[in-house]
């Protein structure tokens, strides 16, 4: 962050949607230049904050309440993760950092802050700052706002306050959000189910609580791009597959995930031209199934679609990783690779590699030994191959969480297993756009419609993506027909977390 915040989390996890390890505090930095989530900080050198207000007693004309946010958000950490110490941003700065962000990738940022509470779904937009610069000036997609009708039923009374805006919606309770949230997520995740459409009842009712009641202000404020703050039981559902009616929520805006603002590093570099650390494993090992296409995917990635290096089975092992990213030459690290979450034991959760099942302490080895938080920063991690606890909120406050102690900037992940070749469709047209998109979710977004529009196929085991690019698959995939992606089970489960520039 740009804001002097400093921070200690004693406890975090890391997951990718189902993988979730506590990782121990990185090395403070002491720094004249403004700090981010990574700049950590001893304990005696700060002040704890206190405890939250409950979103109940928001009041979006207090500057004091609108400076909370960020705490009320951050409860859930705070009571499963350890305490946090630091000093809020205002929400001024927000503002003006969402501005600076605007002006230097010529996007438009939001964020949505979704609070479950006991008087009914609770929706806070802030929006940039835009006294000094004009968003005639930002670079658009003209597609981005088709036309929509607004949500008929009544809503609370909503109020302005230097660009937030306030909306309680009270027939979206706590039971009925996190009942429609489980089905959405069950009905979409199910790759038996391919042929249905009946994710579509839960996502449309999620999108008139979540979305159509600030229809108007998105458009009336030409944001592009939506940074969601979710409560407990919101943080794993595709938000991508969010449908209107008419149109998913991919087809509109940038997506992305945070923790909190304060607890993420939004400095902006761009990603063209940085280097990639891929590994995979495509054999089985320890039992788990084999991944065939990742013997095609990772080797593609480092060469033929982005830059850097490649290491497939032997080669991906827990002193290799430790020794390449130690070099500081990677900005990009890709795992392509089983991972699980074991809720019930922390211990038993892993990352696998060659030679070894990785565990949470391995995991604080390699970040700390490299340094990942310190400049030059690891920009994005990439997590593929994972298996899900969706709905378990540990595991969602894993995945959220998953950026903080790394010192990562980003990661991408899948919020549940779709499927090896799925995912290595998905994974190629994301780095092919990566070089030109002007932000990271922008990139995501852009391969999430290549899926979705049908502009990349499987036929006769070659993968054909939309620059013309084709892949060969490796014969024992067990793929015997052609596949198309455009159900959501396949694009709509990666989810990018973090910074979202």
């Amino acid at each position: 962050m740009k804001f002097k915040l400093k921070s200690l989390l004693i406890l975090s996890f890391l997951s990718c949607a189902a993988l979730c390890f506590p990782l121990d505090s990185l090395n403070a930095q002491t720094t004249d230049t403004p700090t981010n989530q990574s700049d950590l900080t001893n304990l005696s050198d700060v002040n704890p904050i206190p405890e939250p207000k409950d979103i109940d007693s928001f009041d979006p004309t207090s500057n004091t309440d609108i400076q909370d946010l960020d705490e009320i958000v951050s409860s859930d950490f705070v009571d499963r993760l350890g305490p946090f110490y630091g000093t809020p941003a205002s929400m001024s700065e927000i503002q003006s950092e969402l501005a600076k962000l605007s002006a230097a990738t010529k996007t438009n940022p939001a964020l949505i802050y979704v609070i479950k509470s006991k008087k009914g779904l609770r929706l806070i937009l802030v929006t940039s700052d835009q006294s000094s610069q004009s968003l005639a000036d930002t670079s658009r997609d003209p597609n981005l706002f088709a036309s929509r009708s607004l949500l008929s039923n009544s809503l609370a009374s909503e109020e302005f306050s230097n660009d937030v805006i306030f909306k309680t919606v009270p027939e979206a309770t706590s039971g009925k959000v996190n009942r429609f949230s489980k089905s959405f997520r069950r009905q979409v995740s199910d790759p038996s189910n391919l042929d249905s459409r009946q994710y579509l009842k839960p996502s449309q009712q999620l999108y008139d609580w979540i979305i159509r009641p600030l229809e108007a202000d998105l458009q009336t404020k030409q944001v592009d791009t939506i940074i969601f703050v979710m409560s407990e039981g919101l943080r794993t559902i595709p938000v991508a597959a969010l449908h209107d009616g008419e149109r998913f929520l991919v087809e509109d805006y940038n997506l992305s995930l945070i923790p909190s603002f304060n607890l993420t590093d939004t400095r902006y570099e761009s990603i063209s031209g940085t280097q990639l650390l891929a590994m995979g494993i495509t054999e089985s090992v320890e039992g788990l199934s084999p991944l065939p296409s990742v013997g095609v995917e990772v080797p593609a990635l480092a060469s033929d679609i982005w830059q850097g290096q490649s290491h497939l089975n032997q080669g991906a092992t827990l002193v290799k990783l430790k020794e390449l990213t130690q070099q500081k030459q990677f900005d990009i690290i890709h795992l392509a690779t089983h991972a699980e979450f074991n809720s019930g034991n922390l211990d038993q959760s892993f990352i696998q590699l060659w030679d070894q099942k990785i565990n949470y302490s391995d995991l604080r080895q390699v970040a700390d030994g490299a340094k990942w938080g310190e400049n030059p920063t690891i920009e994005l991690l990439v997590l593929s191959a994972c298996t899900t606890a969706l709905g378990n909120a540990n595991a969602e406050l894993g995945f959220t969480g998953l950026a903080l102690q790394t010192g990562v900037k980003s990661v991408l992940g899948s919020l549940w297993y779709v499927s090896d070749e799925g995912t290595m469709a998905l994974m190629g047209e994301f780095y092919e756009q990566l070089d030109s998109a002007p932000i990271k979710s922008a990139a995501l977004r852009e391969a999430q419609l290549a899926l979705l529009n049908g502009d990349i196929v499987l036929e006769k085991n070659v993968m054909k993506f939309p620059n013309g690019l084709e892949l060969s698959l490796p014969n024992d995939t067990g793929i015997s027909r052609s596949t198309d992606y455009t159900h959501p089970y396949y694009w709509s489960s990666f989810t990018l977390v973090g910074n979202w520039n």
